[in-house]
């Protein structure tokens, strides 16, 4: 569902990776259940499985939550990953961005300014009207400020 990671976000799930493998854990694809990451640019913050949700109406199963984590797995020739599997949404409800392909998605500098070059909205006036905030539980946002 992104068009897009940076790579400061990237080259932070390889150290998160390398610093989980370095204590016998399981890294970010293959966790079963979350945990508490300290000391990050937000201070103390969550770490659940990345969280992908099947629409029915569509038939399509988007990845919502952890875009970086998955494709970076995904580029190091991983084919698979455990995911906190969401289904049964709500027809009215669908996900604020249509799929993409993941050969679509590229690794930028940084967040680029324009929204349409990081997703495919579903209404790109008002593109986080049907975000899904899973801050809470692990300190995702809208990458774009004022939305």
């Amino acid at each position: 569902m992104s068009l897009f990671v940076t790579t400061e976000q990237m080259d932070r799930h390889r150290r998160i990776g390398a610093n989980l493998l370095a204590q016998g854990q399981p890294t970010q694809l293959n966790m079963v259940r979350g945990l508490i990451l300290e000391g990050g640019p937000k201070g103390r913050q969550g770490l659940i499985p990345p969280i992908v949700e099947t629409f029915e109406p569509e038939d399509i199963t988007y990845v919502i939550d952890g875009s970086h984590r998955t494709n970076g797995g995904r580029w190091a020739g991983i084919e698979g990953f455990v995911a906190v599997h969401i289904t049964g949404i709500r027809p009215d409800c669908p996900p604020y961005a249509f799929p993409n392909t993941w050969e679509e998605v590229r690794e930028l500098p940084e967040k680029p300014d324009d929204p349409s070059i990081m997703k495919n909205y579903r209404e790109p006036d008002h593109p986080y009207r049907l975000y899904r905030d899973f801050e809470p539980i692990n300190g995702s946002t809208p990458r774009v400020e004022g939305q």
